[in-house]
């Protein structure tokens, strides 16, 4: 899959480089020793939309569901946007820890 489509050049960037990153590290939807804050740092402060967009692809579910990738791309940005970065536990760096353990559990 190309993955999901970006009107932020910035986005767009830090989408290619946390695919590249994790394809290094192997298959992390199913690594149960993969660092998160290592995607905080490759998505510029984005881990929960951006593990939400690799985990949809790597299951393709935006085809397998028939998904809109937008619509899905912004609902995790929302998601994301929602949590108060100042919290220093429930914040979306925790979202995505979270997002991505579930996805070792499927």
């Amino acid at each position: 899959s190309d993955g999901f489509e970006f009107k932020n050049k910035t986005r767009i960037q830090s989408y290619h480089v946390c695919l590249k990153k994790i394809a290094e590290t192997g298959e992390f939807a199913y690594d149960l020793g993969f660092n998160i804050l290592d995607v905080f740092q490759w998505s510029n402060g984005r881990p929960l939309s951006m593990v939400g967009m690799i985990l949809l692809d790597q299951f393709d579910l935006p085809n397998r569901m028939e998904l809109n990738q937008s619509r899905m791309r912004n609902f995790l940005e929302k998601v994301e946007d929602g949590y108060d970065a100042r919290n220093p536990y429930h914040n979306s760096t925790h979202g995505a820890d979270v997002t991505q353990r579930f996805a070792t559990l499927i």
